[in-house]
C-alpha cells in the first residue's frame, strides 16, 4: 500500500510539474519576445502602467483615403520581457517606453499610415502596429516624455511606402 501512494504521489507531482511547464510554454508563445502589455488593465496589473496622455485635438484627416481617424487617448507603460521558468511565470522591467495609442484598425487589411514621433534627443521613432487584442500603435521609446509628445502622420503614397508623405499631426499631453 506504501508503494501505491508514492507511486501516486509522484505520479501527481509530474502531473502538477508537466502542466506547470505547458502553461508556461502557452503563456510565453502568446507573448513570444513582445515587450508591452495586451491591455491597460493588464498594465496596471503587473505595475508597469505610467501615466495616461489626453489627445490634443479629436480627429485626422487622411487624405488619400478621404476618412478621418478618431484620435483616442494614449496610455505609457515600462515595457518589459518575459521571465519564464518551470516554477512561475513573470514579466520584468525594463529600461524602455511603450506608447500606445489605441486606434482601431480593423476594417483596413493593410496599414494605410504610419504614426512617428521625434523624441528630446533628436531620435524618430516609427510606432508598430499590433491587431488583436490590443488594436493599437505601439511607440517603444527610450525616454519617458516630460510634457507631450508630437506625433506625426505619415500617410501611404499610391505607389506604396516609397512615396509616403507626411500629412498631419497632433499632439498628447500629460
Amino acid at each position: 500500500m506504501k508503494q501505491v501512494l508514492i507511486f501516486c504521489f509522484f505520479f501527481l507531482f509530474i502531473f502538477l510539474f508537466a502542466v506547470n511547464i505547458i502553461d508556461c510554454y502557452k503563456f510565453y508563445n502568446r507573448r513570444k519576445s513582445t515587450q508591452y502589455s495586451l491591455s491597460k488593465e493588464e498594465s496596471k496589473e503587473f505595475k508597469f502602467f505610467i501615466r495616461d496622455y489626453k489627445k490634443g485635438k479629436n480627429k485626422i484627416l487622411l487624405n488619400k483615403l478621404d476618412s478621418i481617424i478618431i484620435i483616442p487617448n494614449a496610455w505609457m507603460e515600462n515595457a518589459s520581457k518575459v521571465e519564464l521558468n518551470p516554477i512561475r511565470k513573470s514579466k520584468l522591467k525594463i529600461d524602455r517606453f511603450n506608447l500606445i495609442i489605441p486606434i482601431n484598425l480593423k476594417n483596413y487589411n493593410q496599414l494605410p499610415f504610419s504614426l512617428k514621433c521625434v523624441d528630446e534627443q533628436g531620435n524618430k521613432n516609427t510606432a508598430f502596429y499590433v491587431y488583436e487584442p490590443l488594436n493599437s500603435f505601439i511607440f517603444s521609446l527610450h525616454y519617458l516624455p516630460k510634457d507631450s509628445i508630437n506625433i506625426f502622420i505619415e500617410e501611404k503614397g499610391s505607389e506604396g511606402w516609397d512615396n509616403a508623405s507626411l500629412t498631419d499631426s497632433f499632439t498628447y499631453y500629460q
